[in-house]
Order: C-alpha cells, then sequence, then structure tokens
C-alpha cells in the first residue's frame, strides 16, 4: 500500500487507517510521512480481553497511539471532554465513528472531537454547522464513510 500511495503521490491526501495497531507500527516503518489512525476500541490489547468499560478513550491508549507515531485516534463513542483534551495534550486528533444521530454528533462536537465518521451525513450536518458557527473555528469536519480527513 505504502509504494502505491507514493506512487501516486496521495500520501498527503490519504488516511491508513486499522484496528491491527501491529501492522500501523510495521507501517510507520515504511514511512514516516503517512498520516496514521489507530482504529478503537481494541477487544485485546497488550494479551487481555477489555470488557467494555474499559474500552473508553483513555490515557493508555492515547500513550500508546502517541508513542507508536500515530496522529489519529479513530474511536467509536467511547469518548468524552476529558479523553479529547488528554488526546489534544498529546498532539493527537480524535475522529468518532460511526456517527449517524444528531445529538450523539452534537455531544461529540462539544467534547472537542475533531472529525466524525459517518455512513449518512446528511442526518448530521446541520449539528455539525451549528456547533461549528458557536465556536466561531472549523474543524477538520466530518468525513465521507470510510475514510478520514485532515
Amino acid at each position: 500500500m505504502n509504494r502505491t500511495l507514493s506512487r501516486l503521490g496521495a500520501v498527503p491526501f490519504s488516511v491508513v487507517q486499522s484496528f491491527d495497531w501491529g501492522y500501523l507500527r510495521r507501517y510507520r516503518a515504511l514511512s514516516s510521512e503517512q498520516l496514521l489512525g489507530a482504529l478503537g476500541p481494541p477487544a485485546v490489547w497488550r494479551g487481555s480481553r477489555l470488557a467494555v468499560a474499559q474500552r473508553l478513550l483513555n490515557a493508555r491508549f492515547l500513550d500508546d497511539i502517541r508513542d507508536s507515531g500515530f496522529q489519529l485516534a479513530v474511536w467509536n463513542h467511547q469518548v468524552d471532554r476529558v479523553s479529547v483534551r488528554e488526546a489534544h495534550r498529546r498532539g493527537l486528533k480524535v475522529f468518532v465513528y460511526t456517527v449517524n444521530d444528531p445529538v450523539e454528533a452534537r455531544r461529540l462536537l462539544q467534547a472537542g472531537v475533531d472529525g466524525l465518521i459517518s455512513d449518512n451525513p446528511c442526518r448530521i450536518w446541520r449539528v455539525m454547522l451549528a456547533c461549528v458557527r458557536a465556536s466561531g473555528t472549523a474543524s477538520s469536519g466530518a468525513s465521507r464513510k470510510g475514510s478520514a480527513t485532515r
């Protein structure tokens, strides 16, 4: 994949993301320029199966993401204002998948996430616009299904 993205000149315009953080670490060794997103939460982390309550985006995941050279935490809905603030403090961006509910979109945007991934952006665009207008700044915004933009 790295050769293909490089040959096409697509590295600056693409994100490689995976639930397999080991794959992303190997990819990082091939390309220092590629934007990498760690999908989470992992069901198994460092050899142990995690209970649902343990899968909140937290300091241990964020440290692992940062220390592995990734730039994005691409998480499910288990994020809150504190975890987003901690991610930003580490220089990471937080994208959340799969957000189709306007109420959930508002909660996540108010928590400070950098982007939303949706199967149906038409359902959440008004909320996104209202949040951007209220904050006076534009974040990365929602991306198309299955991808993230920077």
